[in-house]
């Protein structure tokens, strides 16, 4: 990861900030007009963000070598994808992360997405956020 990652406690207090601020406004983001790029910008960027993944892209990079890509192309069949994550480290592809609103359900569909693309993308880690 190219951020500096935060300390334990640094974490713990921002993941304490996103979990209160979510239950607090709970009826909002589960409402019909909560979409899954709110949900990313609100939530999942800040999150990885305290993790210290370079979600904005700080170091510069170009699409493909870019530590954190949004929106990532992913070959299925004859046809092409995206992934909300693909997160590289070392140079390499490491996993993918795909986020769905927290008003969707829970269910096989997007569990099998987020397989899919890991699969199609030779990745060992898929990761599901239905919040």
């Amino acid at each position: 990861m190219n951020s500096p990652a935060a300390s334990f406690e640094e974490f713990s207090g921002e993941l304490a900030l996103l979990v209160e601020r979510f239950a607090r406004n709970l009826d909002e983001y589960k409402g019909p007009h909560y979409n899954e790029a709110r949900l990313r910008d609100d939530f999942l960027n800040p999150f990885f963000l305290a993790l210290g993944w370079d979600v904005a892209n700080r170091a510069g990079h170009i699409q493909s070598k870019r530590e954190v890509e949004i929106e990532s192309a992913t070959r299925i069949g004859s046809g092409k994808k995206r992934a909300d994550y693909l997160f590289r480290g070392a140079g390499r592809d490491r996993f993918i992360c795909e986020a769905k609103k927290p008003s969707s359900p829970l269910d096989k569909g997007p569990i099998f997405q987020a397989k899919r693309y890991a699969w199609n993308k030779d990745l060992p880690l898929a990761v599901f956020d239905g919040l």
